[in-house]
């Protein structure tokens, strides 16, 4: 079987090194023992261990082997955090970008089953900036694809564990945001609802409102087949008006889920601006893994207090590739 063994390193300077070995094609700095080891492996795709500036490849017999999806491996070293898969995959994504590298074929997976493919990462070589034509229709694009992924993905998890359905009072809100329809901006500097902003407060509640009876419909029946019929009837759907106005008289719990969801994009966007413009010099190469990693960090940050204080860290990688290919996608279809 033909594998292609893909090494994500940086060099000496700081600035990563070229990123992908073709198929069949291991570098001679890569031991010898370890060629043989990964000549064993059922895999298409190999990952060789990501190293920093100053650090080398460990003792063979200390790495651990992961395979998450058929055909795809990473060779871990045993240092390595719970969240190396995400932050390797996001450094990958960029890396594959702003080299511009022919691209043997890999993917990019997170642990919900989203899966894109790496030549995606090509939308990271020229991101939108607000100088260019097509900027806002890219932008809205991806805010539209982003919030729709943030309320199905974050309320299966909060939702994970049922007994959460017991506090109504941290329940409603939750139920309220799956409800809404994304935010249309029509303005290039609104592209999520403004907790600031009545007009658009007052909008996502309508929007929510309609969608609620759906909602609730689904979370009633859940509840009854899971054995929690004694609160099922607070969701019930006859009680839409009631649970909205109980919503909006306690309006914390509501405006702290807009505000993460705002702030989480304006991670987003703010890395955006950043990497747009890193294949410009060698200079800005070098900075691109610092610039990567500083965005993996701010995004589990905020995914760590997102809401009642319930750490939601797992939705960084399924959140970034899902902005990836609705970006990938919009920028396909203008240029």
């Amino acid at each position: 079987m033909t594998k292609n063994i893909i090494w994500l390193r940086q060099s000496p300077s700081g600035a990563w090194a070229t990123p992908f070995v073709l198929p069949a094609k291991l570098t001679r700095e890569v031991p010898k023992q370890l060629r043989s080891q990964l000549e064993l492996y059922p895999h298409s795709e190999i990952h060789l261990p990501y190293l920093e500036r100053k650090q080398t490849l460990p003792d063979v017999s200390q790495l651990q082997l992961l395979s998450d999806i058929p055909g795809r491996a990473f060779l871990v070293p045993p240092n390595a955090g719970p969240d190396y898969l995400t932050r390797y995959q996001i450094m990958l994504a960029i890396a594959a970008a702003v080299h511009e590298v022919k691209l043997p074929p890999f993917c990019l997976a997170a642990e919900d089953g989203t899966v894109l493919e790496g030549r995606e990462s090509i939308a990271w070589l020229k991101p939108p900036i607000e100088r260019q034509r097509h900027y806002f229709r890219v932008c809205r694009a991806v805010s539209r694809a982003f919030q729709l992924h943030l309320r199905n993905r974050f309320t299966a998890a909060y939702f994970s564990d049922m007994e959460r359905f017991r506090d109504t009072e941290k329940a409603w809100p939750v139920l309220l945001f799956a409800a809404s329809r994304p935010f249309e901006g029509k303005l290039r500097s609104a592209l999520t609802y403004e907790v600031l902003d009545h007009q658009s407060v007052d909008k996502f509640y309508r929007s929510a409102t309609r969608g609620l009876p759906r909602v609730l419909a689904a979370v009633q029946e859940r509840l009854v087949a899971n054995g929690y019929a004694d609160i099922a009837r607070a969701y019930s759907p006859a009680r839409t008006q009631n649970i909205v106005q109980s919503v909006q008289r306690d309006r914390n719990p509501m405006r702290s889920l807009l505000l993460s969801q705002s702030l989480l994009f304006e991670v987003f966007f703010r890395f955006v601006n950043k990497v747009h413009g890193l294949a410009d010099s060698q200079r800005t190469l070098r900075t691109a893994p610092a610039v990567a990693a500083k965005f993996v960090f701010e995004l589990r940050s905020h995914l760590r207090r997102f809401y009642n204080n319930i750490p939601m860290s797992e939705l960084a990688l399924p959140l970034f590739l899902c902005a990836t290919h609705a970006m990938f996608e919009a920028r396909s279809v203008l240029e």
